[in-house]
């Protein structure tokens, strides 16, 4: 089992990755609720295979029952932007990964204003990469680069 989120497990349903056993990890999470719905999903860890169709239908009961409506895509997809941003904030060694990732997802997905905030860093990583390098950028510098770029993103949305 593993924590997972309302808004990520929606962004999984979202983007069609989510699995069975997302939902019922979700409900084990939320397992402390006097909701019966809830303690029924978790309980479906115990049974394998499970079956997506069955558990989905239980989360639809789940969420009838806490008086839930589901989140936006778009606020999923926010969440999912942020999650990742965040990991940004400290240096480490998967930030241009992290990068790639997020300026790939805002294309797939048309967010075009968070493509624009990552535009640049994007170009800066595909000439250390792929280019020609006139600028001689080294992985640490970009790793720094990407660091403060991200914080100042943070920054920004936080006002």
């Amino acid at each position: 089992m593993f924590y997972i989120d309302l808004l990520e497990l929606y962004f999984k349903k979202y983007t069609r990755v989510v699995r069975a056993s997302d939902y019922v990890d979700w409900a084990y999470n939320n397992i402390d609720s006097d909701i019966i719905e809830v303690k029924k999903l978790a309980s479906m860890s115990i049974k394998k295979p499970l079956n997506i169709f069955e558990i989905e239908e239980m989360f639809a009961g789940v969420m009838k029952a806490l008086q839930k409506n589901e989140p936006s895509k778009e606020e999923c997809f926010d969440y999912h932007i942020n999650q990742l941003q965040s990991q940004l904030l400290l240096p480490d060694s998967n930030v241009i990964s992290i990068v790639k990732e997020i300026y790939t997802f805002t294309i797939q997905h048309e967010l075009f204003e968070e493509q624009m905030n990552w535009q640049e860093i994007s170009d800066v990583i595909d000439e250390y990469q792929y280019g020609d390098n006139y600028n001689d950028y080294t992985k640490c510098n970009i790793n720094e680069m990407i660091v403060d770029h991200a914080r100042r993103i943070w920054t920004q949305k936080k006002k």
